[in-house]
């Protein structure tokens, strides 16, 4: 009986000493937080889920509303994230990346002054986020058509990639331009009044709101050189709110601006 008792001490023992153990150390390998919950980055493009395809003509770079995203910090993720992209089918497609804020400049014809890095490094802050622009240039001789953008994002063994639409237009020249004149608001309507101001006929074809495409577009169609037309979209518009406009021709020239709904 005396034996069967110094046993079961033994085994009480063991079994503590077992359980101690393994509530002092274990957790550090095995709790939630060291398996699912890491250290981590994220890539995420606000817009990209409600726009179609990026247009982009022959011979031309553009920065927009369209191609800001973020880089952000997970789970106290505090490394840095070396961003590079690429296009498929393979084009001469030259794929940049600023931290600068792009409006005002969105655009222009490639020459020696396109000079943005190919491969960026950034730091998101803890738990934060980075903002970054894509800015994409496309060689005038590059066929038109339809392409894929992906963006990866590399720190360490850890690696996230996210992809973006693109749509290759015929280059519109020098001589194409329109301009957004002025906009009348209502709480549920915007009449965009949109002129030629290029040398020859333009096929207006979409209609942008803050990077999302509008899926209801009344006027489209084309515009002699010259003269002036009117685009309504729908929506609820908030007085005093800022928003951007862009309008596309099926040329690839267009017109964005920065306006304040007032009604």
């Amino acid at each position: 009986m005396r034996n069967r008792l110094v046993a079961l001490v033994v085994l009480l023992s063991l079994a503590i000493g077992i359980f101690l153990s393994a509530y002092l150390f274990l957790p550090n390998i095995l709790s939630p937080t060291s398996i699912l919950y890491s250290p981590d980055f994220e890539i995420d493009i606000p817009h990209l889920p409600l726009f179609s395809r990026w247009p982009i003509s022959q011979g031309y770079y553009e920065a927009s509303t369209l191609d800001v995203f973020f880089v952000k910090s997970i789970n106290n993720f505090d490394s840095i994230v070396l961003l590079s992209g690429k296009v498929t089918p393979q084009a001469q497609v030259k794929i940049c990346f600023t931290t600068l804020d792009l409006y005002g400049q969105s655009f222009g014809r490639i020459d020696a002054s396109f000079q943005y890095p190919e491969v960026i490094g950034v730091i998101p802050p803890v738990n934060g986020n980075t903002s970054i622009n894509i800015i994409v240039g496309v060689n005038e001789i590059v066929p038109i058509g339809n392409y894929t953008i992906t963006i990866t994002g590399i720190s360490g063994e850890i690696s996230h990639s996210i992809t973006i639409p693109l749509e290759i237009r015929k280059s519109w020249g020098a001589g194409l331009a329109i301009q957004t004149q002025s906009i009348d608001w209502t709480v549920d309507s915007a009449t965009i009044y949109v002129q030629n101001v290029g040398s020859d006929t333009v096929t207006l074809t979409e209609v942008y709101l803050d990077g999302n495409r509008v899926d209801s577009v009344e006027g489209l169609g084309q515009l002699i050189k010259g003269s002036t037309t009117t685009l309504t979209i729908s929506g609820t518009f908030v007085n005093g709110q800022s928003v951007r406009i862009k309008v596309v021709c099926e040329e690839g020239s267009f017109s964005e601006s920065d306006e304040r709904i007032q009604f």
